[in-house]
């Protein structure tokens, strides 16, 4: 279930984070696009305290409390 809050919450902080998509292969890209993504994390505790952020280093998804967002 999409919590709108979280959306909102995944375009703001989609900023703070430089996706790799340029830089990708096109085989990454292909990873990303049937699911297989590379998660990084960066330390938003104090930003957002008790959520469990993820970025995707190969393209522009953002993972929160394990639903993936698209960047907007």
């Amino acid at each position: 279930m999409v919590n709108s809050e979280d959306s909102a919450l995944a375009v703001q902080v989609a900023k703070l984070w430089p996706h790799r998509e340029h830089e990708a292969s096109l085989l990454l890209g292909q990873l990303c696009r049937v699911g297989l993504h590379r998660w990084r994390r960066l330390d938003l505790t104090a930003i957002v305290p008790g959520k469990d952020i993820r970025f995707c280093f190969w393209c522009s998804k953002i993972e929160i409390e394990g639903i993936v967002y698209p960047k907007a």
